[in-house]
């Protein structure tokens, strides 16, 4: 998950330098309308998660089984890290992150919660409690770490 913190940092600078860009004498319209862009995102990354979970979800894990979905999120991620590599522009960007954020809720997070159902009552409480706290928080510290080194261009990140 570090590279979905870093794909973030590098929508949110960009659609910021876009708005900048598009609106250079109104600082408070560019604000505006990055806030507004990033309201449009919240609703797209939740719309596509919303009907992922009520159509798709289901019909991955029955169609390829528990192992194939576990492993078709990290191919995902890195099929999305590799287009925003190739082609850093914001609406690719924006996309993969839409992608990536509605996957992750919609796929990931219901078919890892499902490897929790084998187990005891006292393993899923440590389990989850280290992945949900440690896991993840790890993960996204290291991101930031990364965006704070290469704060300067985003082409570097």
């Amino acid at each position: 998950m570090i590279n979905v913190t870093v794909i973030d940092y590098m929508m949110k600078v960009l659609a910021k330098e876009r708005y900048a860009t598009l609106h250079p004498n109104d600082p408070q319209l560019a604000i505006r309308e990055f806030a507004s862009f990033m309201g449009y995102f919240g609703q797209t990354t939740n719309s596509i998660s919303f009907l992922f979970s009520l159509f798709g979800t289901g019909f991955v894990i029955k169609r390829f089984g528990l192992t194939n979905t576990l492993i078709l999120f990290p191919l995902l991620l890195l099929l999305c890290t590799v287009l925003v590599w190739i082609f850093p522009t914001i609406w690719v960007v924006f996309a993969v992150m839409m992608i990536i954020e509605g996957m992750s809720y919609a796929l990931n997070n219901p078919t890892k919660e499902i490897l929790y159902q084998a187990t005891s009552t006292s393993i899923k409480f440590k389990c989850k409690s280290w992945i949900d706290t440690f896991g993840q928080r790890s993960a996204k510290a290291t991101g930031s770490l990364i965006t704070n080194a290469f704060a300067t261009s985003v082409a570097d990140l």
